[in-house]
């Protein structure tokens, strides 16, 4: 989707490289509401691919558990649901 090669993606800031600077900011605030929310967490951003294509995601979050019960990480699913 995003148009990338592997070695373009590795060691670099997620924001920096995907997220069109003016929609960093609620980028940012859905992040961090992440970490607060219910899950399974659901938002929609805005993206940029490597040619400049502007893409419209909608995410669906969901928390892991190890066997102890504990939180172990959090897998996300992205759609694209438009390209600009």
């Amino acid at each position: 989707i995003f148009e990338y090669k592997r070695i373009e993606v590795i060691d670099q800031n997620y924001f920096d490289l995907l997220v069109p600077e003016i929609y960093r900011v609620k980028a940012e605030k859905d992040i961090l509401e992440l970490f607060k929310g219910d899950f399974p967490h659901q938002f929609e951003n805005h993206l940029k691919s490597a040619s400049g294509k502007e893409i419209k995601m909608a995410w669906t979050f969901y928390r892991l558990f190890n066997t102890k019960g504990d939180l172990n990480g959090i897998i996300s699913l992205g759609e694209n649901i438009l390209t600009l």
